[in-house]
């Protein structure tokens, strides 16, 4: 699950509580559509923002929540244990996970017979996650009201169909999808992926830089809000002068992984190319192979995966099919300002300086950690959301901002130029 700046990184998670914690029998789901038997599509409308798919969940027939749609996620997940504790939901078991750095002891629960209902498709007798604490913190790095995940566990029961122009998910009944629905095969591409604990692993060819070329296994995520994350050796990339920028790439259970962000020569999806692709890199970590059911050389996100008109996840068959965008692919462009800025307060609407990369505008420009914008070019943050303030620090280069900040008690002007950093 990732943004445009920092990628939040759940698979460790739930990794460990594949390898160490859940027999199959713990999380064994019954068949729980409601009217199964008659079911055969429903759509549902979803928000694409932070370039997270967001989708609107009546949970336990009471409370509307917000839920992220990710493919890369074996399970579902309630970050927000004080909903499950208002709800008086029942725990089964208490489980001990490890953070990002697989060190740390954090823990979570086990929660049987949820009930989660999208439009007119209900699900019932569900067993899902509980977070103790919300590890991943979604709100600050988003700027999102962001209450759980709906994983593998509950999207492969489906064929799926991701409409990212009309931002409408269609779950399929299987049968039905197989033999209602016609594919064109001159306006859309068939990949066949290899499905490990519910998730989909494709074989994808990389030019990472100077004249190579690597067929590369990724996992598609649509809960990543980023381009590309690619395990490599950070090495190898400085040797090759490939421009990267030290920074944060995501954030795990306990912590912040730390990486770099840069672009490469060029990646192949399907029947698109991805020139100069903006790339997150991360030192593969020591534990990674032993770790891992399959090995995997990256994550492939939804800034590629919306370039194309429509997904379909077809569980049933192994098959992912995207439908063609003539249009040309426009990557959106990096941050040019060097800041990494989160969002706190009742309406996420107080902003905070958490990091400022070396050697950037924002680095020589006085600037410090912990000071909180009030105004952007003489427009006061109070009205703007975190997604709309990233996007200005987007903006032409050379472009002139005026950024007037708290600093304990005293209100500071300064002034930058944005500038490509990567």
């Amino acid at each position: 699950m990732l943004l445009s700046k920092v990628y939040l990184s759940k698979h460790y998670i739930l990794l460990s509580i594949l390898l160490a914690l859940f027999s199959n029998k713990a999380f064994s789901q019954v068949f729980d559509l409601v009217q199964h038997r008659t079911f055969t599509k429903e759509e549902v409308p979803f928000r694409f923002e932070g370039n997270f798919i967001l989708v609107s969940v009546l949970f336990n027939n009471l409370l509307p929540l917000t839920f992220i749609l990710d493919t890369g996620a074996e399970y579902s997940i309630l970050t927000k244990k004080e909903i499950a504790d208002f709800l008086n939901i029942d725990y089964q078991k208490r489980y001990t996970l490890y953070g990002a750095d697989m060190q740390e002891e954090l823990y979570a629960y086990l929660s049987k017979n949820i009930s989660l209902q999208m439009g007119d498709l209900q699900a019932t007798h569900r067993s899902i996650l509980v977070l103790e604490e919300d590890y991943f913190r979604f709100e600050e790095y988003s700027g999102l009201q962001i209450h759980g995940i709906l994983g593998a566990d509950f999207l492969k029961r489906f064929t799926l169909q991701i409409d990212y122009q009309k931002q409408i998910v269609t779950f399929y009944s299987p049968v039905y999808f197989q033999n209602k629905v016609k594919i064109n095969k001159e306006n859309e591409d068939i990949l066949p992926f290899k499905l490990i604990k519910g998730k989909p692993y494709i074989r994808c060819t990389t030019y990472l830089y100077g004249k190579e070329i690597n067929i590369l296994n990724y996992l598609i995520d649509t809960g990543a809000g980023l381009s590309l994350l690619l395990y490599t050796s950070i090495d190898s990339l400085k040797n090759a002068q490939v421009k990267m920028l030290n920074s944060p790439i995501g954030l795990g259970l306990g912590g912040k992984l730390e990486g770099y962000v840069g672009r490469i020569k060029n990646f192949q999806f399907a029947s698109k190319s991805f020139p100069e692709l903006i790339t997150k890199f991360q030192q593969k970590p020591v534990f990674f192979d032993s770790l891992m059911i399959t090995p995997r050389d990256g994550i492939i996100g939804n800034n590629v995966l919306s370039a194309f008109s429509k997904v379909i996840f077809d569980y049933n068959k192994s098959n992912i099919i995207v439908t063609k965008n003539p249009k040309q692919v426009k990557q959106r462009p990096y941050d040019r300002s060097g800041l990494i800025i989160g969002a706190s307060g009742d309406n996420l609407n107080i902003f905070t300086i958490l990091r400022i990369n070396e050697n950037t505008p924002a680095f020589k420009s006085g600037l410090q950690i912990g000071d909180r914008i009030k105004k952007i070019n003489g427009l006061s943050t109070g009205i703007l959301s975190l997604d709309i303030i990233n996007n200005k620090f987007r903006g032409s280069i050379g472009k002139k901002m005026s950024i007037t900040v708290q600093r304990d008690q005293n209100f500071l002007e300064f002034e930058l130029l944005l500038e490509e950093i990567i």
